[in-house]
């Protein structure tokens, strides 16, 4: 052929091709090429540089030897609810603040004065090695059916406690009264307040706390990304 190019386009006229950006034509035969195919220049292709064999073997892990002795977990304590009933369900779920020898759990179904299902979260406190109750938390807004308790955090003076309904859910935050042994309801995040029209979401399923000024809720509904691809809302205290 002697229409040669990286790059070509073909003309409306039969037998004849063009290079691209070119208004020159020419006569080719059947096949166009693209790369020059005559004239090469014949290089001397060298050998790789051969990496050099270590002088000395790879030093070899130590093996660690499989434990012979057998695990033995030993009971050391037992937590019940100072004031626990029948299908309470005290113990669902928990948090620990070891730092500080606090344990939080919860009893969702507990019917707290008496008003079914409205639950309860109960802490406890490390005294000489062993944990005694310490304070009842309950919501402000009890109501039947809400299970207060679904879900607990504790750290220092906060603690986090999850109210979960089929018709929304809320996170409740309290903090223990300086100088005393009461503890107070602070805050309460509810889901169809800061994310309307997302009810059903899962707002509240987890919670966990940083310190006593940052609040992590999981929300595993939660359309982010997608459909029930769920997100983390993060919540940092504010001091006026």
């Amino acid at each position: 052929s002697i229409c040669l190019g990286a790059e070509y386009r073909s003309s409306s006229g039969t037998g004849e091709c063009s290079l691209s950006n070119s208004t020159v034509t020419t006569v080719c035969d059947d096949n166009v090429d693209f790369y020059v195919k005559q004239d090469y220049l014949d290089v001397v292709t060298l050998a790789p540089t051969v990496v050099p064999a270590p002088t000395m073997s790879p030093s070899l892990s130590p093996v660690t030897a499989s434990p012979t002795d057998p695990l033995i977990l030993n009971l050391n304590d037992e937590l019940v609810a100072k004031d626990g009933r029948s299908f309470d369900h005290f113990g669902s779920n928990m948090d620990t603040d070891m730092k500080n020898g606090l344990i939080i759990v919860g009893s969702p179904s507990a019917d707290t004065f008496g008003i079914t299902d409205s639950g309860a979260a109960s802490i406890f406190r490390e005294v000489n090695g062993t944990f005694h109750h310490f304070f009842r938390l309950q919501a402000s807004d009890l109501a039947e059916h809400s299970n207060f308790g679904t879900a607990t955090a504790i750290s220092d003076t906060v603690a986090a406690i999850t109210s979960h309904t089929a018709n929304g859910t809320a996170v409740y935050v309290f903090g223990q009264i300086a100088g005393t042994t009461l503890w107070d309801q602070q805050a309460k995040l509810s889901e169809d307040a800061l994310i309307p029209s997302a009810i059903g979401n899962g707002f509240g399923v987890s919670i966990d706390l940083l310190g006593n000024s940052v609040l992590l809720v999981g929300a595993d509904h939660y359309h982010s990304t997608g459909p029930n691809c769920g997100a983390v809302f993060i919540y940092e205290r504010v001091y006026l």
